[in-house]
């Protein structure tokens, strides 16, 4: 992946973030903090993107908390993106182009599930030079940001 899309995914992030939690669907509690949590996450990857610091305060950082509770409750979390993930040239971009047709629903969980591996393999293996940690990272931004736009286009259209 090449910095330059890092840096478009950076200024895309804060941008939809920030409309996104302004808006009527985001207002309903359990969506509008999965959202917040959603960007603290992204925040904190796209802070070891820039090289401001170093994997290890990213992983410390990453949180579940809100999707473990939602998820323990039965929430529906398809209901944060009523649409299907749409093709976009991001998806083939990134070779994730299984995605399209997929529930938003299913793209929440496999972030949350990215994270949770993240987690757990560094705080066990971080010294390991086995594991390609940023790329882990981006590979988790890079969901974040087709959940985004998938959202977006549920919200404003």
């Amino acid at each position: 992946m090449r910095t330059s899309d890092f840096v478009e995914i950076s200024k895309f992030r804060v941008e939809r973030f920030d409309k996104l939690l302004e808006s009527k669907t985001a207002k309903k509690g359990n969506i509008r903090k999965l959202l917040e949590e959603l960007k603290e996450n992204s925040t904190a990857i796209s802070l070891f993107e820039d090289g401001e610091v170093a994997v290890g305060k990213v992983a410390e950082k990453l949180s579940t908390k809100i999707y473990d509770e939602l998820n323990s409750s039965g929430f529906n979390f398809n209901t944060v993106g009523k649409r299907k993930i749409r093709d976009t040239n991001l998806l083939h971009r990134q070779q994730l182009s299984s995605w399209e047709g997929q529930p938003t629903g299913r793209l929440i969980t496999n972030i949350y599930d990215k994270i949770k591996d993240f987690s757990v393999r560094y705080s066990m293996a971080g010294t390991s030079t086995k594991y390609r940690w940023g790329a882990r990272l981006k590979n988790i931004q890079v969901r974040i940001l087709v959940l985004l736009r998938n959202i977006r286009r549920t919200v404003f259209q």
